[in-house]
């Protein structure tokens, strides 16, 4: 997720504005006291890291990871897709194959040792 690490963040104090609860409930969530918490935002001169840590935890870090989410979740249907009609295609194809071997007057290398095997049914939901 570093790369998604903004490169410009908000006004410190926007961010606190922005957290729900009381400003002591922020501070609290950065690990340091009201009083430095509050002169990080009469400043507007906060540690980098307390920026970040209150941006991923606001609206706007909150959205870019619901888009990666449905993003990836619409590249995981995707996938999903694909591999079922994978699976119907091979199906055919070794029903094609079971009915040559199956044909008469049709034999292979392989008779001998050939053992049907029972297919398993798998449930897509």
């Amino acid at each position: 997720m570093i790369h998604k690490t903004p490169s410009q963040l908000p006004a410190f104090g926007v961010l606190v504005d922005d957290m729900p609860g009381s400003r002591a409930d922020v501070a609290r969530y950065l690990g340091c006291n009201a009083r430095v918490l509050g002169r990080w935002v009469d400043s507007g001169n906060a540690p980098r890291m307390a920026s970040l840590s209150l941006w991923w935890v606001s609206r706007w870090g909150m959205s870019v990871l619901e888009v990666d989410g449905r993003n990836m979740e619409a590249i995981l249907r995707r996938q999903v897709a694909y591999w079922q009609a994978e699976c119907v295609n091979l199906q055919s194809r070794i029903k094609r194959l079971e009915a040559l071997r199956d044909a008469p007057g049709v034999r292979s290398g392989n008779e001998a040792f050939y053992q049907p095997v029972a297919t398993p049914r798998v449930r897509w939901s």
